[in-house]
């Protein structure tokens, strides 16, 4: 499957972890947990509509607990995407520039993510809005492959599942503050409880941090990396009626801070440069700091009425994204190119199903959802022409017009803007039947269809296309007892074609569509003390969107490839040593190819030769391997109180930063960790992420593959540390 040039097999050496556990078995080492009382805990996920044990659920699925959030520090996107394999993440420029990556299907700049991300049920609308602080969190589910089923459009690669914590009728709250590096204050904290026992129950959080930054800009004199966050969530449920439940949702967010702070690899003497994709003597020059500033909110009901046969669901929401930021577009001291971003993003989702109950051997769910959105998207591009026509045409940066610190004024270069209307329906059903008490299949079918409508305000023209798919799914499990089970499976996604703001690569991409085939297993030994998942699957890509740049005419497009696949292999254990220490890890392998030249441009519009083959090159942003370590301890001391530590470690390389794979990221090794010390109602906890302090960039733009004047990158934070105190009661 992973045969390279002659190879057999090139990842061979990964493979002998598959035999881990079976070794593990015969080991004196597994003698002495057998003897054990110690367990691993039993996780009940909710993300399929129902409760379900995580060993019962046959696709490949990894759990954060509320313990596991707490000790591992997860409190965002990035860093849900190091508790499981084969899932990368970058984060750059701007908040809403989050660029995820499951299984080699991923996201690319100026695209919709084909992750879902539900909170409490409501579907995120944006990718803007998935860059954000997450708090007060019960548990996060990761499922990997076509999700939509279960959890609607844009789930062709997975689906991440955040619970927040609900309220109870006994009041409770906790109030956490921490200082780090920067510096950095933090605080966040909620309490919630009855208004009316049993009837009218609530809850609410907040968070705040303002970091000063560490990346230092040389020119400006400061760091360039601050930011100021705020965000407050409120939730509301009333079960005053018989079998019905209402739950009321609201959330707001502010962040502000610097702007965007690239890095322009030139020599000593400005020269551009290429192939510094893993070059990290770099010095963050610009004129000017830009400054971005985002803001959100939204609002849900979820409704559950309960009947004998199962259960009515209906969930409203209405979400908003403003955010804009403005930067420096040259990268040097000199005042050369500029540029300014402004988006207005709305969405109004509803979805209706019905839910059968669990009883019996046949189960199943039905039902349709719809989304109405809107976004405003104006991208400037300012220079100052004197400059500008100097540099380009070959002057220094000593030997500008106007020279740096002059403040020269930035006009207008080029501009796109636009308004995008989306007009969405799906329906869907999922259905479980137990054919014997081993053997259970589970089938899925979904249909989606979207009328999309751009106003080009720049062109005047007006652009309507339609996208739609049906998507089924199929899953044959067979569990020959309580501690193993395993599953094959097929089913396709889909995402969405849509409209480029310019028409220099095409003014409609055509929609994703992904088809995957998965095998996989579950097991547990010595009474559950080691727990052990494997998958092996297959994904093959119609029309692969990926992200284009051409700076020579200012176009930032979505192209597609008609032809790609990824090959891939996922190995997870988790090992209860001892009931206060726990053992973890996992790797993940990506073969990945383009099997078509691509559609929407040429090989030459991006500086490469016209006869270029992308054919057989890595799939853009997906990591050839990625691997995970840690060990949890949490040691009763005596009178209530404990010690507790953890020890993350994460990694992942070879990936191309672009379809031409002109520049390949080198692999990156993390470390996080943490001391606890407490008891149940309060704690100290130190921390700190990247222990190391690795270098590494989020983003890479390669001149060779661009039209950029040299290579851009965008650099990675440095480690990060501090203390934090919890008082819970």
């Amino acid at each position: 499957m992973f045969i390279k040039n002659g190879n057999v097999f090139k990842y061979s050496r990964y493979i002998l972890a598959l035999t881990l556990t079976s070794t593990l078995v015969d080991s004196s080492l597994a003698v002495a947990l057998a003897n054990s009382e110690n367990t691993i805990e039993e996780i009940l996920v909710t993300g399929r509509k129902r409760d379900e044990q995580l060993r019962d659920v046959p696709l490949s699925v990894t759990a954060i607990t509320e313990a596991q959030i707490e000790r591992a520090g997860v409190n965002s996107i990035d860093s849900i995407s190091m508790q499981t394999t084969n899932f990368q993440i970058s984060n750059t420029q701007n908040p809403g520039s989050v660029f995820l990556n499951v299984r080699g299907v991923g996201q690319t700049r100026n695209s919709e993510a084909p992750i879902a991300v539900i909170v409490d049920g409501v579907p995120m609308t944006s990718p803007n809005q998935m860059n954000q602080e997450y708090f007060d969190i019960q548990q996060i589910e990761i499922f990997k492959g076509p999700q939509g089923t279960i959890w609607g459009r844009n789930a062709s690669g997975g689906a991440i599942n955040i619970v927040t914590r609900a309220p109870s009728n006994e009041l409770e709250g906790k109030a956490t503050i921490g200082i780090g590096n920067g510096p950095s204050y933090k605080a966040t904290g909620s309490v919630g409880g009855a208004i009316v026992d049993d009837i009218l129950l609530f809850r609410v959080a907040g968070s705040y941090e303002n970091y000063d930054g560490i990346l230092h800009g040389v020119t400006l004199n400061r760091d360039v990396d601050d930011y100021e966050d705020a965000s407050a969530r409120a939730r509301l449920i009333y079960e005053g009626i018989e079998n019905v439940k209402i739950d009321l949702r609201g959330s707001y967010g502010r962040l502000t801070g610097a702007g965007p702070y690239f890095v322009a690899m030139t020599d000593s003497d400005g020269r551009p440069l290429s192939g510094q994709e893993n070059n990290f003597s770099y010095e963050i020059v610009e004129d000017e700091l830009g400054r971005t500033k985002r803001t959100m909110w939204d609002l849900s009901a979820k409704i559950d009425v309960d009947i004998d046969a199962g259960t009515f669901t209906s969930i409203s929401s209405y979400a908003k994204v403003k955010e804009f930021f403005n930067e420096d577009l040259d990268f040097t001291e000199a005042s050369i190119l500029g540029a300014e971003q402004d988006l207005h993003n709305r969405a109004f989702t509803q979805e209706l199903r019905f839910t059968s109950n669990s009883d019996g051997p046949f189960r199943w769910l039905a039902g349709g959802s719809y989304l109405k959105s809107k976004r405003y998207l104006r991208t400037d591009i300012l220079a100052n022409l004197n400059n500008y026509l100097a540099y380009v045409g070959g002057s220094s940066l000593e030997n500008l017009p106007e020279p740096p610190g002059s403040n020269a004024f930035l006009s207008p270069l080029s501009m796109s803007a636009a308004n995008e209307h989306n007009e969405a329906f799906a329906f869907f059903v999922n259905a479980s039947y137990d054919i014997t008490d081993q053997i259970t299949l589970e089938t899925g079918l979904r249909y989606d269809q979207e009328d999309r409508k751009q106003i080009n305000f720049v062109s005047g023209g007006i652009s309507k296309a339609r996208f739609d798919m049906l998507q089924p799914k199929a899953t044959l499990s067979y569990k020959p007892n309580g501690d193993h089970m395993l599953y094959v499976s097929a089913g396709r996604g889909f995402r969405s074609g849509g409209f480029n703001q310019t028409s220099t690569f095409g003014l409609i991409f055509k929609p994703e569509k992904v088809t995957t085939y998965e095998a996989g297993w579950k097991g547990a030994f010595l009474d559950n003390v080691v727990s052990v998942e494997a998958s092996l699957f297959y994904t093959d890509f119609k029309n692969k969107q990926e992200y284009i740049l051409d700076a020579s005419v200012a176009a930032q497009s979505i192209a597609t490839f008609p032809k790609a696949r990824v090959y891939g292999l996922e190995l997870d254990m988790t090992v209860r040593v001892t009931d206060e220490v726990s053992v973890f890890g996992g790797v993940g392998l990506l073969d990945t190819a383009y099997k078509s030249q691509p559609e929407g441009f040429r090989p030459s519009d991006v500086g490469l030769p016209a006869n270029f083959d992308f054919r057989g090159l890595q799939t853009a942003l997906a990591a050839e391997w990625s691997y995970r370590f840690g060990i949890d301890l949490n040691k009763d001391i005596g009178n209530g109180w404990f010690a507790g530590g953890r020890l993350d470690i994460n990694g992942w390389g070879d990936k191309a930063w672009e379809p031409g794979n002109q520049a390949m990221q080198a692999p990156v090794h993390l470390v996080n960790a943490q001391v606890t010390f407490g008891t149940d109602a309060f704690e100290v906890k130190v921390w700190a992420k990247n222990l190391f302090n690795e270098r590494y960039y989020q983003e890479f733009a390669s001149r060779t593959f661009s039209g950029l004047l040299t290579d851009f990158a965008f650099p990675s934070q440095l480690r990060r540390f501090g203390v934090t105190g919890t008082v819970r009661f």
